[in-house]
């Protein structure tokens, strides 16, 4: 259109936003950034110990798969590394989690631990999107038992793999190996 400049940019000048202003009374996470809410322990941390998970887990009405995705009560699982947890530990996800004997608290602490060390060896999930730095797909989803195999067979017992809703995820599990 005529009379119209370009847009000039000066490729040395520095682009930062405004400072940003916290909210009256909200805790500051780094200086001017106001912090989010506290995130739990991450299942890998040498902190994060059985004795910790089994406080985590006391008195807990919530359901266990639920609680595997607060962020609040446990960082970093996400839904198809809950869902293998949940398989390997024999444990149904609409559980409350406080239910959980002694034992089982102590098989999904070692669940969680085992698929998150076994997906970071493989780079990762790839079932969409998901690509690791270099570019490259993860390898971890070949080795996934129930997450995304509705009505497949169990490679346990053969019974077909069921799914329901958790919140707002859909999550999947062997109606004859969970309980």
């Amino acid at each position: 259109a005529a009379g119209v400049q370009p847009l000039a940019i000066d490729p040395a000048a520095a682009v930062a936003p405004p400072a940003a202003e916290p909210l009256p009374g909200a805790p500051l996470a780094a200086e001017g950034v106001p912090a989010g809410p506290a995130l739990g322990p991450e299942p890998l941390d040498p902190d994060f110990t059985p004795a910790r998970w089994r406080r985590i887990l006391a008195g807990r009405k919530a359901r266990i798969k639920s609680l595997l995705l607060d962020q609040q009560a446990v960082a970093g699982l996400g839904n198809i590394y809950a869902a293998e947890a949940l398989f390997r530990a024999a444990i149904r996800p609409d559980r409350p989690a406080g239910s959980l004997s002694g034992a089982e608290a102590g098989r999904l602490y070692r669940s969680m631990r085992a698929v998150l060390k076994e997906a970071l060896a493989a780079g990762g999930t790839s079932i969409q999107d998901y690509r690791q730095a270099d570019g490259r797909s993860g390898l971890f989803q070949v080795s996934l038992r129930v997450y995304g195999r509705r009505g497949e067979a169990c490679p346990c017992c053969g019974a077909p793999i069921e799914a329901c809703r958790e919140g707002s995820r859909t999550t999947y599990f062997c109606p004859g190996c969970q309980h």
